[in-house]
């Protein structure tokens, strides 16, 4: 009896040892993920970008086709899992898993449903009610052993840097990740990363990154991608601010900022700003102040971004009934450039005829010369 105790501890023993590996070498993911769904020549990727801000408007009565890029069991599908469907009406919504040769395994009209299919290759989704579905997830749940994508591929962007993080596959196979950089490969890190902080980037472009799984082999999955834009620099105040008082006003003037992220200037007076949007000028007057009384004015810069930098140093200025008027409204017709070049164009047109006229008055045979000639015109008439 105690043999037959001892040899059915030892099977059941034995059957544990065997069922954990491949129990923990089996890891529930979203197939889903990263990948991008077709719909004739019109693509999908907001619904499965693993971002749950953005979204894709679904009004199609052809389904919207997702190749898993293997095959898999798929557990259970959800459809807006983090925000909810609301109000929403499945009516006329279909969601299908089709095996390799496009044959339908399975086909729902839910918004969640579970339930295990095996063989699953392709997974489709369409709807045509009464208006276009918002869909900001949608998540196909599948059990497998292999090497996936990363999920929840986040960047966070700063003026020269990207910091890239990331959920890591949960399978023993999975071995580390490989980095790229529009294309060219940055870093390989191994299993225990799930971040990386991209540095020396210029401020205001678009980057793309994507980061792929690697399997215990070497090889690569296809990977989760991300395009962001660096950050535009912040831009500082002009470095001199000229206030000039004059009758009820106070005529503002500064020295511009240049800089290819420029769009504008916001002025303040007493610290608050009197401009509705962005100024192009490097100067304004402001009317209707109380003569006598001080006004600290101030300017900072906008960028393109609509990202205003700091202010700069108060300057102080008191509007008088005596200050000496100027028209400042006037704007010149030219700029001091125009005024150089008419002004080199017309010397070089007078210059011969100022030469001459002085070779005439000082050089007395020339000039002697020249009346003789005219008299003998006048002669001649």
């Amino acid at each position: 009896m105690k043999f037959k105790k001892c040899g059915f501890l030892l099977f059941f023993a034995m059957m544990f040892c065997f069922a954990i590996p491949n129990f923990a070498s089996a890891a529930v993911v979203d197939l889903l993920e990263g990948k991008t769904g077709t719909l004739g020549s019109k693509e999908f990727k907001n619904m499965t970008d693993g971002d749950k801000n953005t979204y894709e408007k679904v009004y199609t009565k052809e389904p919207i086709m997702f190749d898993l890029g293997d095959v898999y069991t798929v557990d259970k599908f959800t459809i807006n899992e983090t925000k909810g469907t609301g109000s929403e009406n499945p009516a006329s919504l279909y969601v299908k898993y089709y095996d390799s040769n496009k044959k339908v395994l399975a086909s729902y009209t839910k918004f969640t449903f579970t339930e295990k299919i095996n063989d699953v290759r392709y997974v489709s989704i369409q709807y045509q009610y009464l208006n276009p579905i918002w869909i900001y997830e949608f998540k196909v749940y599948g059990t497998t052993d292999k090497v996936t994508d990363v999920e929840n591929l986040k960047a966070e962007t700063g003026l020269n840097q990207v910091t890239l993080s990331w959920n890591n596959p949960d399978t023993p196979k999975f071995t580390g990740v490989n980095i790229y950089r529009d294309k060219y490969s940055l870093v390989k890190l191994d299993k225990s990363k799930n971040s990386y902080v991209v540095k020396g980037l210029e401020s205001a472009k678009e980057y793309e990154f994507t980061v792929k799984s690697i399997d215990e082999n070497g090889f690569e999955t296809s990977g989760a991608t991300k395009k962001v834009t660096t950050k535009m620099p912040v831009l500082p105040p002009p470095d001199k601010v000229f206030v000039t008082p004059q009758n009820g006003k106070l005529v503002i003037a500064w020295n511009g900022v240049s800089s290819p992220y420029f769009k504008g200037y916001n002025v303040y007076v007493d610290g608050k700003k009197i401009n509705d949007k962005p100024l192009n000028s490097s100067k304004l007057i402001v009317n209707n102040l109380e003569n006598d009384k001080s006004y600290k004015v101030q300017i900072s810069t906008v960028n393109k971004n609509d990202v205003e930098g700091e202010k700069s140093k108060e300057v102080s200025e008191k509007p008088s009934s005596s200050a000496l008027e100027v028209e400042y409204d006037v704007k010149m017709p030219f700029s001091p450039l125009d005024l150089l070049t008419s002004s080199v164009s017309l010397l070089a047109i007078l210059g011969g005829f100022v030469l001459l006229s002085i070779a005439i008055i000082w050089f007395k045979p020339l000039k002697e010369l020249i009346v003789k000639a005219v008299r003998k015109g006048k002669d001649k008439k």
